[in-house]
């Protein structure tokens, strides 16, 4: 593995490099959820269709068709209102967080190369964000921060990012009640509503989520900063 920046440059060279690239990401999945249901409105095709009852003359309903979709069978405007544009955003938020993430274990591996530490990020019990900063904590001996509001917000943005992934959306138990994580959740953060069993991610949801990690990464900069300045 090829290390070219040091830990003090991570945040400004890596990350400040590669951040734009995930908010023009997040500008265009905005750009196809909201285009959606004007694409529905200004496309959609409604036909009268004609039953013949017989002696009961003819019943005539209407079916609203678009891409594919007819009324008949679904709810197609809620289709292309809401599923949608829903299920871009849940997609967005499960490659931003996977973004994030991997950020996070290539500084714990960025650590270690540098300081030569022992122990690898993946020596460690948790894996994924929560294994990252714990490596972080505990072998590179950095403030994580874990008491502040960025933390805090990161985990119930990986409260919903689980139910996503693990449950594609839904907000209920085995036994059919609502997660209080979840609730908890969605109580804290913004663009983002629930049905009786799924979550709702709504137009502005993932560029939160984008910053609520940015303010924690720039914690973990400052903790750096911190810590090679007393090394010296």
């Amino acid at each position: 593995m090829i290390i070219r920046n040091t830990v003090l440059e991570w945040y400004r060279d890596d990350f400040g490099f590669s951040k734009p690239i995930i908010d023009g990401f997040v500008r265009l999945v905005e750009e196809q959820a909201d285009a959606a249901p004007q694409q529905y409105s200004a496309g959609k095709q409604i036909d009268t269709i004609e039953e013949d009852l017989g002696e009961d003359g003819v019943h005539g309903y209407i079916v609203e068709t678009f891409r594919g979709f007819d009324s008949d069978s679904y709810d197609v405007e809620s289709l292309w209102k809401d599923t949608f544009p829903s299920l871009l955003r849940r997609s967005a938020l499960i490659t931003v967080y996977g973004y994030f993430e991997h950020e996070l274990v290539r500084l714990c591996n960025r650590f270690k190369h540098e300081k030569k530490f022992r122990l690898s990020v993946t020596d460690l019990k948790d894996d994924g964000i929560k294994g990252a900063v714990n490596y972080l904590e505990k072998v590179a001996n950095l403030d994580v921060h874990k008491n502040g509001a960025e933390w805090k917000s990161m985990n119930h943005v990986r409260v919903i990012r689980n139910a996503v992934v693990h449950r594609d959306g839904g907000i209920r138990d085995q036994q059919d009640q609502i997660l209080p994580q979840v609730s908890e959740a969605i109580e804290h953060l913004k663009y983002i509503q629930r049905d009786d069993y799924d979550v709702i991610l709504e137009s502005g949801f993932v560029a939160q989520v984008v910053e609520i990690f940015g303010r924690y990464f720039k914690l973990i900069d400052d903790s750096i900063q911190a810590s090679e300045q007393q090394a010296k």
